[in-house]
């Protein structure tokens, strides 16, 4: 398997599973590809993909037909569940404005949340038990005596 940069390798992950080119591209942004709720959001859109690829072999649809079918399936999924970006005023119907996949992400963590299985992630950076702030300056404090004390060749004030 040839090398590939991480993003890369989400985007391709994103795209078998059966997201848009477009939804793939922004959605591989995201880093942390072990929360509870992408991984719900990924299994998801597999599952409806893969029914679809179902749905298009038994009517035997073309392969275009196939994907402006799809295409037309996610993009009212997105306009049902308020996933829309307006870019136009209301006056003008014909433009309904455009995909935001952020807001499908930010969906399914906060269906997450609401749920209660939502965990925050782990701290990068844990505290060591010999890096906790006040022993660092006790630490400090204990130098400078030690280091004063070989300087003066004895105990200070002794």
């Amino acid at each position: 398997m040839a090398f590939r940069p991480r993003r890369q390798s989400r985007k391709e992950k994103l795209s078998r599973a059966g997201f848009l080119p477009f939804e793939s591209h922004i959605l591989s942004e995201v880093s942390n590809t072990k929360t509870s709720y992408y991984r719900k959001m990924v299994t998801e859109r597999r599952r409806e993909y893969r029914q679809w690829r179902r749905k298009a072999e038994l009517a035997r649809w073309s392969r275009t037909r196939f994907e402006e079918e799809y295409q037309l399936f996610i993009k009212n999924k997105y306009f049902d569940n308020k996933w829309m970006i307006r870019k136009a005023p209301y006056t003008r119907l014909k433009s309904i404005g455009r995909a935001d996949p952020w807001r499908l992400y930010k969906d399914y963590r906060q269906k997450d949340i609401d749920s209660g299985e939502y965990r925050k992630a782990a701290k990068k950076r844990r505290r060591k038990e010999g890096l906790d702030k006040g022993k660092i300056l006790e630490q400090k404090a204990r130098y400078r005596e030690r280091k004063r004390e070989e300087r003066l060749g004895g105990k200070p004030y002794g």
